[in-house]
C-alpha cells in the first residue's frame, strides 16, 4: 500500500515538474520571429499618421474620409496630427469632424462640453 502511494507520489511528482520545467524552457527559449501581417493601403495610412504623424499620409486619409460614408471617423486621425504634432490645418478638420458627427438627422444636440472642444478647435485653427 505504502509502495503504491509512493509510486503514484512519484508519478505525480515527475508530471507536476515536467510541466513546470517545460514551462520555464518555453518562458527562457529566444522569442521567435513572427511573420509581419501585411497591413490594406487604409490601415498603413492610419499607422504613418499615428506614430509618426506623416503628413502625407494623413492628407490621403482625410481626402478618403470626405468621400466615405463615415467622415467623422476623421476626428481622431485630426486630433492626433493637431495635437502630437502640431499640424494646424487638423484643428479645423477636427472641428469640421464633429460638425459632420452632430449633423446626422437622429443625433442629439451638441452638449456644452462637445460645443467647447468644437468652439478651441475652431479657435486653434485660426491662429
Amino acid at each position: 500500500m505504502i509502495r503504491c502511494l509512493m509510486s503514484i507520489l512519484v508519478a505525480v511528482l515527475c508530471v507536476g515538474g515536467g510541466i513546470t520545467m517545460r514551462g520555464v524552457i518555453e518562458i527562457l527559449k529566444e522569442p521567435e520571429e513572427f511573420e509581419e501581417i501585411p497591413l490594406c493601403h487604409a490601415d498603413s495610412l492610419r499607422l504613418k499618421v499615428i506614430s509618426i504623424g506623416d503628413l502625407q499620409s494623413y492628407l490621403e486619409l482625410r481626402d478618403s474620409f470626405t468621400f466615405s460614408a463615415f467622415p467623422h471617423e476623421l476626428l481622431f486621425y485630426s486630433i492626433v496630427m493637431a495635437k502630437q504634432y502640431g499640424y494646424k490645418p487638423a484643428y479645423s478638420d477636427a472641428s469640421k469632424s464633429l460638425k459632420a458627427f452632430y449633423s446626422y438627422p437622429n443625433m442629439q444636440p451638441m452638449d456644452s462640453f462637445t460645443d467647447s472642444v468644437y468652439n478651441a478647435f475652431l479657435h486653434e485653427a485660426s491662429k
